[in-house]
Formats: structure tokens, sequence, C-alpha cells
């Protein structure tokens, strides 16, 4: 699959399993909000875009489990809540600043900051180690 973001095509990968503590699970995309971990991929691939300035960030065609759920809900240090999806691939997200350890939800990976390319909004985290993904919070998302 491609998508054109400010004139680039990106291809998307097909599938990616990642070891480790955190295990990325095949291709899996929602058909609702309340069936977020149980839906396969069907014919309605659909733009997830940013709720600020609506650029597009990645695709539901994107999504992936990781621990066995596409979805999760955590907290920062500071106490704050945070619902979160996993996407394989986010094209329209940049990745900013020094890869941290320190309170990484996920076990065996590290995490930098995920922005809007056109807003530079707090979107999120990027998580690298066995396998990387997007973990974007759902308040900030636009499907």
């Amino acid at each position: 699959m491609a998508m054109t973001f400010h004139g680039q095509t990106v291809l998307f990968r097909k599938l990616r399993e990642g070891p480790g503590n955190a295990k990325i699970q095949g291709r899996r995309a929602p058909s609702s909000e309340s069936d977020q971990d149980s839906a396969e991929v069907g014919e309605n691939v659909r733009p997830i875009q940013c709720a600020l300035c609506s650029f597009p960030l990645t695709t539901t065609s994107e999504t992936t489990l990781v621990n066995g759920r596409h979805r999760h809900v955590f907290f920062n240090p500071a106490g704050i809540v945070f619902d979160i999806r996993c996407f394989y691939q986010a094209p329209g997200v940049r990745i900013v600043g020094e890869k941290s350890s320190e309170f990484s939800w996920f076990a065996g990976f590290v995490w930098q900051l995920g922005l809007c390319r056109a807003c530079r909004t707090h979107l999120g985290w990027f998580f690298s180690g066995p396998s990387t993904f997007h973990a974007l919070i759902v308040e900030k998302l636009i499907y």
C-alpha cells in the first residue's frame, strides 16, 4: 500500500513481528471504536489524521497489536493517563528527542516523542527495541 504525504509516496511494510517482551503481532485494523482489539483488516482502509490540523498521519491498515492489544491505557510518572493505539508506521509523525528507557510502558523498548509533521503537536511516542511501533494518543487522532 502507498500513501502520499506532501508529494512523497510512502510505502508501508506488509507484516512484521517483533520478538522480546512486548510482542508485536500481525497487522489488524479496528472496525469500530468499541472493537479495537478484535477486528481484522477489511476493505475499508481509512486515513487517520491529526485532530488539531487534520494532517494525514497513517491509515487504519497500519494498526498493530502489541502484547495482544491494539489499544492500551497507561499513566506517566506525573499520573497523567494516556489512552493509546499502536501502529506499525505513521509517516505523518516526526520522531524527536533522545531515546529513553525511563518509565517505558513496554519492557525491552525505548521511546522517543512523536509530533505531527505539520503542526508539531505531541501525538504520542515511537518505541524501538526488538522491533518498532508508534503509540499514538487516541484523543489526538481523527479516524
